[in-house]
């Protein structure tokens, strides 16, 4: 009898179309037929266990009267091997199979056919794990670490969980890490201990880092041989692979100097921290940082081949710093490479007689008496818009100080005095100078002022009202506040107010560090100033505009900022006058209707024929010489006439031939009138 077998594909897709042939000779003979794969045996005897392999196949006896061909279809699935791979089907997948005989005589004529049952099998589990690579050699140094990497890969059929052990030398440390970044490399923010893997997949792949510290007193030239170990956890078959490191200890690092360039760097500057090791060669450093306000800072610096390296740091807290360098693989219990105690100093403002003086500094200690206190002889005061009354701190004479000026903060103005030279160092941290910085106002007069150490744009400064944000001009076309603002300062030894208004060209246009300025809100905001914007360029004035600038000046003070002129932009018309300083000089235009109001600017849209212009100084000092200067004459057309009247006396002065009016006050605060007089008609 001849037998030929055909396997036909199974629904787990294994391969189909293979057929062996088996002959059995005799008439009548009782032949077991046991099912084989191709090329398996023709050995009746041997085919059971054959069969039973490819699937428990039922066996079929046979009764022949002559010689019959046999043609079956087994349903069969691809079969793993003992040595696993991960690879084929999973284990717990359950298979059916099947095989179906057909019979005909010699002739070919179909004589029957028959069917097995059909039989389900179950793969089992196979388990079985990789570690790449198996074994290493190479060098630990003493008092640092080594970090090998390792890839452990899955290879059973299954889902497994595998548990790692790190063994080495007595004294040393060995652990295995997470190599999160997968660049094979132990970075000093991957601190997660592996002890067990997560549940990893069939063929997927795992990598870590086994990390060996060697201690600091180790001795040199000697091989330490650390091994790593898994296993697979759970029910299964057994499965454990092991890798192998023999690391010879070598010479320690070498030693670090730390210095910087300034060696006392000053508050809001740059200063350079070099690092020089020993022997000189190139070494990967963690340079870890500590405020005197506690605020850590963590960096990173290699040296060149030479033993040199350089890092840039912000001077951004005064006081003294704490700062260390750590070799990059130093052992977990090394001690810091090197040490360095930096003082950083705070900046420094001098000012005498009167100033209005902004901090730009968060304080350590933000007491008036800290800042403001006996070694300074200041006199402080502080305007409070909600009692419509200064605030005084005086630090001599036991003199009982305002609770409404206990304390100083970034983004407040004071008014300072002192009959001599005074110096102010506070202590403390700059806000981030990069970063838009906002101080609450209330309805009326402010004193305010910037925190950041460089000139800000006043015209980038925005408003905050009922959760909206408005540009300057958008602020006083909404009521908001007005849209200039007035510096206190000091024009020489003089102090001074200055007109911070970037629609005029002879005004200023920024806000400066440490000065303090006036602001008037109309109802309570928030003014954010940012020191990222782009300053504004007044525009120019047309050929028919004009403006000319007076300036007051007496032995104590002096008003810089007052301007008279023909221009059509109305943001420069009506500016109003700041309250006055303890030492002031005051030059006004009076109120057009006779009221109260005292203006800086007196500009018109047009003029025709004459034109007066009234304007009044005052001062606090009224027994010595002063004096009114002028600039801009030569602004106006040609064929002008500018003439200056002291109202007092009926002198008059050709503004186009002098600069300056001297003149004797009538007394302390008390109005001294002049007029301008442009005639229009050509002579």
């Amino acid at each position: 009898m001849r037998i030929l077998t055909s396997h036909a594909n199974s629904a787990n897709g294994c391969k189909a179309g293979a057929q062996s042939e088996l002959t059995i000779t005799g008439q009548g003979d009782q032949v077991n037929d046991w099912f084989s794969m191709a090329g398996a045996t023709t050995d009746p005897d041997l085919a059971l266990p054959i069969c039973e392999v490819l699937g428990g196949l039922p066996m079929h006896r046979l009764w022949l009267s002559s010689t019959l061909r046999v043609l079956s279809s087994v349903g069969m699935i691809a079969f793993l091997t003992p040595a696993a791979h991960a690879v084929g089907t999973l284990a717990g997948t359950q298979i059916p199979c099947w095989s179906t005989a057909t019979y005909t005589d010699e002739q070919g004529v179909l004589q029957g056919q028959a069917s097995s049952n059909t039989l389900v099998m179950t793969v089992s589990k196979m388990r079985d794990v990789v570690v790449t690579p198996p074994s290493k050699n190479g060098e630990a140094t003493v008092g640092s670490f080594s970090a090998m990497p390792v890839e452990i890969k899955n290879l059973s059929n299954s889902t497994e969980t595998f548990a790692l052990t790190v063994s080495g030398p007595s004294g040393w440390s060995c652990r295995a890490f997470s190599d999160d970044s997968g660049d094979g490399e132990l970075q000093s923010d991957e601190t997660t201990e592996v002890t067990t893997t997560p549940a990893m997949a069939p063929d997927s792949v795992m990598k870590v880092l086994v990390r060996v510290d060697v201690p600091a007193d180790g001795a040199t030239g000697v091989t330490g041989t650390v091994v790593l170990r898994i296993r697979a956890l759970g029910d299964g078959p057994p499965a454990q692979a092991s890798a192998v490191y023999n690391l010879k200890t070598v010479q320690s690092l070498p030693t670090v100097t730390l210095t910087t360039v300034p060696s006392t760097p000053v508050l809001g500057t740059q200063y350079t921290l070099v690092a020089r090791a020993n022997p000189a060669k190139a070494v990967q450093l963690n340079i870890r940082t500590l405020s005197p306000d506690g605020v850590p800072g963590n960096y990173s610096l290699s040296t060149d081949a030479f033993g040199r390296g350089f890092l840039t740091l912000n001077a951004d807290c005064s006081g003294i710093w704490s700062i260390a360098a750590r070799h990059a693989n130093a052992s977990v219990n090394a001690p810091d490479a090197a040490t360095l105690a930096l003082n950083c100093q705070p900046i420094t403002y001098t000012t005498s007689g009167s100033d209005m003086v902004s901090v730009p500094v968060q304080l350590t200690n933000n007491s008036a008496g800290d800042v403001f206190g006996p070694s300074t002889g200041l006199a402080v005061t502080r305007w409070v818009p909600s009692e419509a009354r200064y605030a005084t701190y005086v630090a001599y004479r036991n003199y009982v100080n305002d609770p409404g000026l206990q304390t100083v903060s970034p983004g407040q103005a004071f008014f300072t005095y002192t009959p001599t030279s005074s110096s102010i160092a506070p202590q403390g941290r700059l806000v981030d100078q990069s970063a838009p910085f906002s101080v609450d106002l209330q309805r009326g007069w402010n004193q305010i002022g910037s925190p950041f150490l460089k000139a800000i744009p006043w015209a980038g400064c925005r408003v905050e009202y009922n959760g909206k944000s408005y540009s300057m001009s958008e602020a006083r076309s909404n009521s908001l506040m007005l849209d200039y603002a007035w510096a206190g300062s000091k024009t020489g030894v003089l102090f001074d107010y200055g007109l911070v208004h970037p629609q005029l060209g002879d005004a200023k246009s920024t806000l400066e560090p440490w000065q303090g300025y006036w602001v008037y809100a109309y109802r309570p905001v928030k003014l954010t100033m940012s020191p990222t914007v782009t300053a504004v360029t007044a525009p120019r004035l047309s050929t028919n505009e004009w403006i000319i600038k007076l300036m007051g000046m007496g032995p104590k003070a002096i008003d810089s900022s007052n301007f008279m002129g023909v221009c059509a932009n109305k943001s420069v018309q009506d500016v109003v006058n700041p309250p006055r300083a303890t030492e002031y000089e005051d030059l006004y235009f009076p109120a057009a209707d006779g009221g109260a109001g005292r203006f800086a600017t007196d500009i018109r849209s047009s003029i025709t024929g004459v034109a007066n212009w009234t304007f009044e100084v005052a001062s606090s000092e009224g027994t010595q010489l002063h004096n009114v200067t002028w600039y801009g004459a030569e602004s106006v057309p040609t064929g002008y006439t500018i003439t200056l009247k002291d109202l007092q006396t009926g002198r008059t002065t050709d503004m186009r031939s002098t600069m300056r009016y001297i003149y004797k006050p009538l007394a302390p605060d008390k109005p001294y009138r002049f007029q301008v007089t442009v005639d229009t008609r050509k002579r």
